[in-house]
């Protein structure tokens, strides 16, 4: 889950974020994943799927959309390293 945050500029006005996400394991080492949230003026909502390459590593790949505000849909293929 994401927490509501605030991001501070140097130049020009803050902005609030904030959101809630969900992840479900189909099968071992795969993850559907979900989210909500508030970026860039924008709402946005961003579905995907996430896979265990080694433990400690996943793959990432999600599509997000614009639901409001301003912002363009994009797609993002991520990989990510847990560290103890």
């Amino acid at each position: 889950m994401r927490w509501p945050g605030r991001a501070l500029h140097h130049h020009g006005t803050a902005e609030t974020r904030g959101g809630v996400s969900a992840d479900w394991g189909f099968r071992t080492g795969w993850q559907v994943m979900a989210e909500r949230y508030r970026q860039d003026g924008g709402h946005f909502a961003r579905a995907g799927l996430r896979w265990q390459t080694a433990p400690g590593w996943t793959l990432d790949l999600t599509r997000a959309v614009r639901v409001a505000g301003p912002g363009m849909p994009s797609t993002t293929l991520g990989l990510t390293a847990e560290f103890d």
